[in-house]
């Protein structure tokens, strides 16, 4: 539908392609790692567009060499930092109402698009008050799109009006919700009504980057168990770009219920912060539950990395 320049509407971008979310499950032995299955899911449009509503369940199938080894259980909660626009397509259609400087001939109408310091204009239609151009140009968003029609003939360019609207917050929302919009701009010369351009605006955006992903890591249920003397004492471990973070110890059982949570924040300023800058772009998170009869010496390896973490997280006011 045709849009006046003032139409406004709510805004929701993601971020571009898939993000691949790895989930492993071992058991320790005293020396080595026995995988007890493996899973993926993609952090797609769709999920994305979940994440948006309110929380999401994430139940991850594990398998070994084809065969069922249980699921891993975790629930996703993320907020969003606000997506920019990269670039802005205008198509200029045609103008209509516009009146020849001459009563004596047709005008040789063409149209000027400006924003910023970026001008184009569009070709010269001959003998017509009605043109049709139907071309597209592309521009750096900035804050004020002027429109100029001008009567172009042998004798030099007549001005036969000009209009202007501004990409302010309010048509950036409307961009958002509508990539795609059909503009009139009005046309005015020396105060007086002289015509309207249509216009198609197309846009797109950079999408919206997570700015905080939390990990609930509720539960492992029927997990492969890999302990020959009882059953396994699992944890798990998720990890993102260099950020880990892992559970407590769950004693005998292939059916644990962790019930913790993880906030995964850009805010720290040190190595990691740019591995989590990128989830929302091609981030991958890892996840390994593995038994820990030994788990005193295995929980010693990441303490320097968690006092790290304590002391990057916001303290209580």
């Amino acid at each position: 539908d045709e849009e006046e320049v003032a139409a406004a509407g709510a805004a929701t971008t993601l971020a571009d392609g898939d993000q691949k979310f790895i989930v492993n499950v071992f058991h320790q032995e005293t020396n080595k790692r026995v995988p007890m299955g493996s899973g993926t899911f993609d952090l797609d449009d769709a999920m994305r567009h979940a994440l948006r509503r309110g929380s999401k369940s994430v139940i991850v199938p594990m398998k070994v060499a084809e065969r069922e080894a249980g699921v891993v259980e975790l629930a996703l909660d993320a907020e969003f930092r606000r997506g920019f626009m990269e670039m802005l397509f205008i198509t200029v259609v045609s103008a209509t109402g516009l009146e020849s400087p001459d009563p004596s001939y047709e005008p040789d109408p063409l149209c000027e698009v400006k924003m910023g310091s970026i001008v184009w204009e569009t070709s010269v239609k001959t003998s017509t008050i009605t043109p049709t151009w139907q071309e597209r140009f592309d521009f750096t968003p900035n804050k004020v799109v002027t429109v100029k029609v001008y009567d172009d003939d042998k004798q030099g360019r007549e001005l036969m009006g000009s209009g202007s609207f501004a990409l302010d917050q309010k048509m950036r929302k409307t961009l958002k919700s509508h990539p795609s919009r059909i503009l009139k701009v009005p046309l005015t010369l020396e105060g007086q009504k002289a015509g309207a351009v249509r216009m198609i605006l197309e846009t797109t955006f950079n999408g919206a980057v997570i700015d905080k992903l939390t990990i609930t890591v509720n539960d492992g249920m029927d997990l492969l168990n890999k302990d020959v003397k009882s059953l396994s004492d699992p944890l798990c471990q998720v990890t993102v770009g260099h950020v880990m973070r892992e559970t407590a110890v769950l004693s005998n059982t292939l059916s644990p219920r962790w019930k913790e949570a993880f906030d995964f924040t850009p805010e720290a300023k040190d190595e990691y912060a740019a591995a989590l800058r990128e989830l929302g772009h091609e981030g991958h998170l890892k996840q390994h539950v593995w038994d820990m009869d030994c788990h005193r010496a295995l929980r010693s390896r990441p303490a320097k990395l968690d006092a790290l973490w304590r002391s990057l997280r916001p303290q209580p006011a």
